[in-house]
């Protein structure tokens, strides 16, 4: 005598269906179908992998590139800026030297007025 003699398969339905088992039955299918489908989507492929390997490269890459033209944009700063202090310098120097040459000249030019006053102030007095 086979299993099926004893309790054929509709039997097994009927069991289930009168103890509720059926549903628990479905519902473990179900979840054992989304587990196995959830589970394939959730395996990265190796196009994917070696993709998301490339992709951290080029940002390393790039986020290297940045750091260099940082640095190099801080030193032509750096540079600029003692350019412009030596040039500031430089036009200070150019500026007091022309203040001490007009100076220079504005003494002569009051020294010469003066020796034209004296000499008409003893013309007058002639």
């Amino acid at each position: 005598m086979t299993r099926n003699d004893r309790m054929p398969f509709s039997a097994i339905v009927d069991s289930f269906s009168q103890g509720g088992g059926v549903w628990a039955f479905i519902g473990g299918l179900f979840m054992t179908l989304c587990y196995v489908v959830v589970g394939l989507f959730g395996i990265k492929s190796k196009s994917k992998i070696a993709r998301d390997e490339n992709l951290a490269q080029r940002e390393n890459a790039l986020i290297q590139h940045l750091v260099d033209e940082v640095s190099r944009l801080n030193a032509l700063v750096g540079d600029l800026d003692i350019a412009l202090k030596a040039q500031a310098n430089q036009h200070a120097t150019e500026l007091r030297r022309e203040r001490e040459e007009c100076n220079a000249k504005m003494a002569a030019l009051k020294a010469e007025l003066e020796i034209l006053k004296r000499r008409m102030t003893s013309e007058e007095q002639r």
